[in-house]
């Protein structure tokens, strides 16, 4: 099974450890599933963490990421990019255009924007439907 993490979700892994985004971020880095995050996500994330951890923190987790998920460069989603252009917020629009060249199937974030489309989940939706498992209480 393969899915998108939004950087939402990847920022709410690290942040609350008790989360159903550290849930999904902890079985990709099993194996257990296949996780897929654009180059945009990727750096969304190492931009957040850069105002709250030092250098080391982000080498390794730019590392743990680039081992553990396929990222997928903006060279490669071009296409995809201008056919959905305008049918998604431009802030949204890479990750779901990764979502879409790589035909994954789920897309995990915590951004309503993604309402309308039927890859999206939250984590806590995410973990419960397509997983089965109990997952906590809270969306992210």
């Amino acid at each position: 099974m393969r899915a998108l993490l939004d950087s939402s979700a990847i920022i709410f892994s690290f942040e609350y450890p008790n989360s159903n985004s550290r849930l999904v971020f902890d079985l990709v880095q099993e194996g257990k599933l296949s996780g897929v995050v654009s180059e945009k996500a990727l750096a969304e994330v190492k931009r957040v963490f850069s105002l709250r951890k030092n250098e080391r923190f982000l080498f390794l987790l730019e590392k743990i990421i680039r081992k553990n998920f396929e990222v997928v460069p903006r060279s490669e989603i071009g296409r995809e990019i201008k056919y959905w252009r305008g049918k998604i917020k431009e802030k949204d629009l890479e990750h779901l255009a990764t979502a879409k060249n790589r035909k994954v199937k789920y897309i995990i974030a915590l951004d309503r924007d993604f309402e309308k489309f039927a890859e999206y989940h939250t984590p806590k939706k995410f973990v419960e439907k397509a997983l089965k498992i109990r997952g906590f209480e809270t969306e992210y």
